[in-house]
């Protein structure tokens, strides 16, 4: 570069700081030490004049964390009305005689994450006790068959790149064709002095990790990590756990959903007394043993998801993970082929590229933001909450399933000491080195977009938060 190029340069740079570190409501993102070193993206936008009122690194791809949410909720909302439900099946091949059946009992899913979860409007064993119900009602007290769980809607449910500490944990449960119960259970444990190593009691479930290779020790506080993978038998417990705890427990992702609902189904025919004469299966086993799984003589019953703005709003106040990969892959699936992430995550593309919103800022690895190579810029985020508050397809429909600061779930400690006069609606995104929130704030009849991203950081999460609520009190009460 010549030298008049590289005093261009420098003066654009001189103005950019000028501009920035002169408005008094930048100055706690951009004095305080620990952000020193971090990357602080904002964007905010006046979305009914679509006029931008703050920016700062607005361009910077940053990694979300659960503000990835966002995108997959407007997304999902876009496609389905409220109402929306997903359908599991439950029915039978073969034939009835005389109270015996020669087939086999299939329980066909289409990876509805409410399906026994303990956040779903139907209590968690309704499923089973259900299905175990209508197959009564058939006429069936001998089953000459197995009971075949199939969850081939979703072949490769698992996890894309997301930290290894992560997936033997309830939040970073894998994804299947059949979800049950969160795709989680506990693990529980006793645990003594400091230094000892805490005993393992059993598990909430009768369960099929036949061995957990316990390296934990018992310490100050709980710092454990859950080393397991879909389909594993084996499991490595590290870290530390608390002191002095009768029973402390594990919250772990479970290995094989599937498998756990079709061995609940088991037990719940044989305490009904009907008779199994096969085994409990999967479609995963099934295609071990090269066995062919029949299509449906009959349907018996059809069990209905929570409603789609219930999970969407589930996602978003809980953070699920499990509800935002299920209906991200829910949104690609078709009636006769199976759903991978990465046709779920093609299709969001091309949903968002045909809506006219520059998806080169987007690199989306998954949809709930646990994977840390997601990247969204400020500038996108903010775009897309604009677009989705004149979209008449969303709308208040979306604004509906954000948490308010200072209220509720996630945010409810975010804003308490700075409260602001209107209503902040956001959806947060936190891990290690990564604070992330988006959503709008409503007052007086006017409404803002806020993308506020930072990563890279070393301090704590509340050091950032402080930060961040100085400048959004500063920022809005300039504006107003």
């Amino acid at each position: 570069m010549n030298i008049i190029g590289k005093s261009w340069l420098l003066v654009m740079m001189c103005c950019l700081c000028h501009v920035v570190k002169g408005s008094e409501m930048y100055r706690p993102l951009l004095e305080n030490d620990c952000l020193r070193h971090a990357t602080i993206g904002v964007c905010v936008v006046d979305v009914d004049t679509r006029q931008v009122v703050a920016s700062f690194n607005a361009e910077k791809a940053l990694v979300p964390a659960s503000v990835m949410k966002v995108l997959t909720a407007a997304s999902v909302m876009t496609c389905y009305d409220d109402t929306a439900r997903i359908y599991t099946q439950v029915g039978y091949s073969g034939t009835i005689t005389d109270g015996v059946l020669y087939g086999d009992v299939i329980v066909k899913g289409r990876i509805d994450p409410s399906l026994g979860h303990k956040r779903a409007e139907h209590p968690e064993s309704l499923f089973v006790k259900q299905a175990t119900s209508c197959i009564e009602q058939a006429g069936i007290k001998t089953i000459h068959g197995h009971i075949i769980v199939d969850a081939s809607s979703c072949r490769h449910g698992g996890y894309t790149d997301w930290m290894v500490e992560d997936v033997g944990y309830y939040y970073g449960a894998a994804c299947h064709g059949i979800n049950y119960k969160g795709n989680a259970y506990n693990l529980y444990l006793r645990t003594g002095a400091k230094g000892t190593q805490p005993e393992i009691l059993g598990t909430s479930t009768d369960f099929f990790v036949s061995h957990y290779d316990n390296m934990l020790r018992v310490g100050e506080k709980d710092s454990s990590f859950v080393i397991s993978h879909p389909y594993a038998t084996e499991a490595l417990l590290i870290g530390q756990v608390p002191a002095h705890r009768d029973t402390f427990s594990l919250v772990c992702a479970m290995p094989d959903p599937p498998l756990a609902l079709a061995l609940d189904m088991k037990a719940s025919l044989q305490a009904q007394g009907i008779v199994l004469e096969g085994e409990s299966l999967t479609d995963r086993l099934c295609r071990e043993l090269d066995y062919n799984i029949q299509p449906m003589t009959e349907v018996l019953y059809n069990h209905a998801s929570d409603p789609m703005h219930d999970m969407l709003r589930t996602m978003m106040f809980y953070s699920d993970n499990l509800y935002a990969e299920s209906l991200l892959r829910y949104m690609a699936l078709s009636e006769n082929t199976a759903v991978d992430l990465t046709h779920a995550i093609d299709m969001q593309r091309r949903l968002w590229q045909g809506e006219g919103l520059d998806v080169s800022q987007v690199n989306a690895r998954d949809g709930s933001g646990l994977s840390r190579k997601n990247a969204l810029t400020p500038h996108f985020v903010a775009s897309l909450l604009t677009h989705a508050f004149h979209d008449e397809r969303l709308g208040q429909r979306y604004l509906s399933i954000f948490p308010q600061a200072g209220r509720d779930a996630t945010v409810r400690s975010f804003m308490s000491r700075r409260p602001l006069p209107g209503r902040l609606l956001l959806k947060s995104g936190s891990m290690s080195g990564v604070l992330c929130y988006a959503g709008y704030y409503i007052h007086e009849g006017k409404t803002y977009a806020i993308a506020l991203m930072g990563n890279n950081f070393s301090c704590t999460n509340a050091q950032v938060r402080s930060s961040y609520e100085l400048f959004l009190h500063r920022l809005f009460t300039t504006l107003h």
